[in-house]
């Protein structure tokens, strides 16, 4: 196994880790939303969807990355779901530096600078797993 199939693993296996964290968040929203008043309840509920999202998401694409690691024939998949990924990533900085400037400077916004470079970085390393197959 090359050092690209393994760092292609081990951001596989950080995405599954923040897939399973989504689903944690997720059920700690739908938990949560009795216990919000009327007006609030419609949007924690969306948000408990969107986590539901985004853990189905993030833990497609590890599996993907982590059968790409293993056969280098398989790496489309992941390379796919990765550029969907640096889309979705770099939409939301946008979003955020268009609507309030500041946020993008919050703790808060390391989660997703984080998810960037970690997406950035497996899309760069699966281009060399796919150079990998086709030798």
């Amino acid at each position: 196994m090359s050092s690209s199939q393994k760092v292609v693993k081990i951001v596989s296996f950080v995405l599954f880790a923040l897939g399973i964290l989504d689903l944690v968040g997720a059920g700690f929203m739908i938990a949560g939303v009795g216990l919000t008043n009327g007006g609030t309840q419609g949007t924690a509920a969306m948000v408990a969807i969107m986590f539901f999202i985004m853990a189905a998401f993030n833990i497609v694409f590890a599996a993907l990355g982590i059968r790409g690691a293993n056969n280098p024939r398989n790496i489309g998949g992941f390379r796919v779901m990765a550029v969907f990924a640096l889309a979705f990533d770099v939409l939301n900085i946008a979003s955020s530096a268009m609507t309030n400037p500041g946020a993008l400077a919050q703790p808060a916004s390391f989660v997703v600078y984080l998810s960037l470079a970690v997406t950035l970085v497996g899309f760069v390393k699966s281009g060399d797993v796919k150079k990998i197959a086709e030798k």
